[in-house]
């Protein structure tokens, strides 16, 4: 799953841990504009301490490799 942190309505974080407890083996890549506050990432990393948090604007290859490296690899 790729889900931005920010979201109207049920955030990334809630919407992760929904997914989680349906799926534990679920894999989730987090998207954050540069200005998300600490507090966000830090509860990122607390529900998930592997968590890979990618920073927008993010291009399509780069975003494509990190996909590649979290699902296949």
């Amino acid at each position: 799953m790729i889900t931005d942190i920010r979201m109207p309505g049920m955030n990334g974080l809630d919407l992760y841990q929904k997914i989680k407890s349906a799926d534990p083996q679920a894999r989730v890549i987090f998207l954050s504009a540069y200005d998300a506050s600490s507090t966000e990432l830090s509860l990122a990393r607390s529900l998930d301490p592997d968590a890979v948090i990618i920073y927008k604007p993010v291009g399509m290859r780069d975003l494509l490799g990190q996909v590649k490296t979290v699902f296949d690899g």
